[in-house]
């Protein structure tokens, strides 16, 4: 699903599995902040997954940072459509 979601976008990089399994490991490391996994799952529908949730609000969590390309816009146009709000421009990415 992380492939498919950056696929033919300006955020691919021909990245391949290795490249995708890489970023799931860098996530559960917390290299992208604490990991959560009560908050973090998927759909499935008959074995494939069709999509992804978060409970952070049920959690106890109040708020959620995201980066994105501003370049990709469907992405900005869906963030802005669902109440984000930008609060930081970067230039260079976190690491």
């Amino acid at each position: 699903m992380l492939l498919a979601a950056y696929r033919n976008t300006v955020d691919d990089e021909g990245e391949d599995e290795s490249d995708a399994i890489g970023e799931v490991e860098q996530t559960v490391e917390g290299q992208y902040g604490p990991f959560l996994p009560e908050a973090s799952f998927v759909a499935e529908d008959g074995g494939p997954i069709v999509g992804g949730g978060n409970a952070l609000l049920a959690a106890g969590h109040t708020e959620l940072d995201l980066l994105v390309t501003e370049a990709n816009e469907p992405a900005v146009a869906l963030y802005r459509h669902l109440g984000f709000e930008q609060v930081e421009r970067l230039t260079d990415p976190p690491h």
